[in-house]
């Protein structure tokens, strides 16, 4: 499942699991990890985040092939991805 979280102040951060979104909603908000969305609650008590599910994919694969294109597309400043290289299928043209 892929889902979307704006914060109060309108940062962004988009996610993959392929666990129980309440779960892992749950594991964001923990302050005592690591995760980018709970280091902002925790630098930003009085924030908070709305969730938003995107779609559910089982395939681990395309899930992490899902996401690194929303996260290119959509740049959401919570994420921690400092580039994006262009997608070229075929560089060397078709022959």
């Amino acid at each position: 499942m892929f889902y979307r979280r704006t914060s109060s102040c309108n940062n962004e951060y988009v996610g993959e699991t392929s666990h129980n979104l309440q779960s892992r909603i749950d594991k964001h908000l923990d302050t005592s990890k690591l995760s980018e969305p709970a280091r902002h609650l925790y630098s930003h008590s009085e924030h908070f985040f709305i969730w938003k599910s995107i779609v559910s994919i089982q395939s681990w694969t395309l899930r992490r092939i899902v996401e690194a294109l929303l996260i290119a597309k959509l740049r959401p400043n919570l994420n921690k991805q400092v580039k994006a290289f262009a997608l070229s299928l075929f560089p060397k043209g078709i022959t």
